[in-house]
């Protein structure tokens, strides 16, 4: 074909598709119209037709180039066309980013999510947001929400209880600064593969309740600042959070002003390197249990406790502090705090930096009644006291706690009066016993008290010598709140027996006594307990594993002995060690009694 012959074809193409009016392909886009300050989303062949500026959406983590030349300052309403559902983007990233005017989004219902995989910093810095309605969005894809809601200080509810988190890796900041949120519902969040929450709810004033326990944090390194300034939240429960893999836990409830509850006694913070300023400003809790803290790796612990002005008492004694280097304000302003007790693992010599460690600690005495002293509140006090010899502001050990504690224990036991309980040493086992034995006229009583949620066991092995025939002599008591749970006279029992009950939920008082008549003249004299345990309810009794206690699980168990099965931990409901038919009897018992 000569070249005259092509040119005169392509000509008559040419021809043919102006007279046919071939229009421009069909494509995503974005356009803002400065005359509205409105960007809008698009998906048609208009592109060339519309006035202002018109942009590519943008890939991967590339900032789209209306964040690129500036325009985002100026946005203050966003719009989608219902067009634009046909359009599947794969991020977000940073879409919203920094528009501080934007007041309203208009049709994001629009916006096919199903193939995001990234959609970290989208709404961040959004600070004149007010509603935001997300309910059409599909995460299944996405894997990064970090800083997705950054600073969105004038949103005052979001609703993200559909959210697909499955494969998320990284919520660093989410909900950091979202000052008028006052409710936030993250519990459906699947958190399974998530390593990064810090920052993610820092700032989160308004916030009075947030649930997180089915968070699963197994992958998670790191949680400074997650919770820090929730200054309205009073109670976090993170008794299923898995701490093995976290390395840095510092702020993390800095600035919990109204925190009465919280409970960090299942922590496992054996990698964790920086500890400063983590209890910071909590000042309201009036109890903290990090008996169980692992801090061999810790390097950090300045401010730990700063200004948690409520504590009358603490519990170090698992602290190794040899890697420490800087204490600088660990207990400042803690004004109520008397007694703190440490271990042999507690050392101050690698500490290069304790200014005003103790600072207003006004009411710290140590084990040998060394009381503050306004001339030495850096690390020269931070020791076990020795009297004027060697003065300290630390008490040793309690070993009340230590004997009567299962492994990995924490409850708190107190002795006092004339007859204290005292520790008894046998052979490998360590118990605590009455002190009163031979004693006319005595009591020996023993107290703790411990937080139960429904359904929780309390179980304690114990043996009892009493002389009479009746509780009217010599007797053995147990009681909760008050109320009388087992009361022995006559009790001569060799050997340790277990002793279990259902707890009331809310706050408990456990009492141990005994208490002598006016007779001497028996042997024996004693009740013994050991091995003090509160078993949580959630797993047991969940035979099926459907996260839910009821009469299913009592059909599941009774057809696995039937058959002989081999049987999950949950269907141990009694916590004998053995599962039978009592199992099955409790596990009716508690649900009628629950129903």
């Amino acid at each position: 074909m000569s070249k005259k012959l092509l040119f005169r074809m392509v000509v008559v193409v040419a021809a043919m598709m102006c007279a046919l009016g071939m229009q421009a392909a069909v494509e995503a886009y974005a356009n803002y119209t400065p005359s509205n300050t409105t960007l809008t989303f698009y998906y048609d062949n208009q592109r060339s037709t519309r006035t202002g500026t018109t942009y590519d959406l943008n890939t991967g983590y590339s900032s789209p180039g209306w964040y690129l030349d500036d325009t985002y300052t100026s946005v203050t309403r966003v719009v989608f066309k219902s067009p634009f559902v046909i359009a599947t983007p794969t991020t977000t990233y940073s879409w919203f980013c920094d528009m501080e005017n934007l007041q309203s989004i208009t049709g994001i219902a629009y916006l096919n999510t199903s193939e995001v995989t990234n959609m970290s910093w989208m709404f961040g810095g959004c600070s004149s947001l007010k509603n935001l309605d997300l309910s059409s969005f599909n995460t299944a894809n996405v894997s990064d929400m970090r800083c997705m809601f950054y600073n969105c200080e004038s949103l005052m509810s979001l609703d993200l209880s559909h959210f697909n988190t499955t494969v998320v890796n990284d919520m660093y900041g989410m909900f950091d600064h979202c000052e008028s949120l006052t409710s936030l519902n993250v519990s459906n969040f699947n958190t399974a593969n998530v390593t990064d929450m810090r920052y993610m709810f820092r700032n989160c004033k308004l916030l009075t309740s947030l649930n997180v326990s089915s968070f699963i944090t197994d992958n998670v390194t790191s949680m400074g600042d997650m919770f820090s300034n929730c200054c309205g939240l009073t109670s976090l429960d993170l008794r299923n959070f898995n701490t093995s893999n976290v390395t840095n836990m510092e702020s993390m409830f800095l600035g919990c002003s109204a925190l009465t509850d919280l409970d960090v006694s299942s922590f496992n913070t054996a990698n964790v390197t920086n500890m400063g300023i983590m209890f910071s400003d909590c000042s309201s809790l009036t109890s903290l249990d990090v008996s169980n803290f692992n801090t061999d790796n810790v390097t950090t612990m300045n401010r730990m406790f700063e200004n948690c002005s409520a504590l009358t008492s603490l519990d170090l004694s698992s602290f190794n502090t040899a890697k420490v280097t800087n204490m600088k304000w660990m207990f400042f302003d803690c004004s109520n705090l008397k007694t703190v007790h440490v271990g042999d693992g507690w050392s101050t010599a690698a500490v290069t930096s304790s200014d005003y460690m103790f600072y207003y600690c006004t009411n710290l005495v140590g084990e040998k009644g060394t009381t503050y002293d306004a001339n030495h509140v850096d690390k020269a006090y931070a020791h076990i006291d020795g009297g004027s010899s060697n003065p300290g502001y630390f008490t040793a050990p309690d070993l009340l706690d230590e004997a009567l504690n299962v492994e990995g224990g924490n409850i708190h036991f107190e002795s006092t009066g004339d007859y204290p309980w005292t520790v008894i040493q046998e052979g490998s086992r360590m118990y605590a016993q009455s002190g009163n034995a031979g004693v006319a006229s005595s009591s020996s009583v023993m107290t703790a008290t411990v937080t139960a949620v429904e359904g929780d066991i309390l179980k304690f092995d114990f043996k009892a010598w009493g002389e009479g025939t009746s509780t009217l002599h010599d007797k053995c008591s147990f009681s909760i709140n008050g109320v009388e749970q087992i009361a022995y006279g006559e009790y001569q029992n060799a050997g340790w027996e277990t002793y279990s009950v259902y707890l009331p939920a809310g706050e408990c008082t456990l009492e141990w006594s005994y208490t002598k008549d006016l007779s001497v003249n028996r042997p024996g004299d004693y009740f013994a307990v050991d091995n003090v345990a509160v078993i949580s309810a959630p797993s047991r009794g969940d035979v099926n594993g459907d996260g839910v206690v009821n009469i299913s699980d009592v059909t599941t168990l009774i057809g696995l002995l039937m058959i002989d099965a081999e049987m999950p931990a949950a269907a141990d409901f009694n916590d004998d060690g053995v599962t039978n038919i009592s199992d099955v009897t409790s596990l009716i018992t508690y649900l009628m009694s629950n129903a």
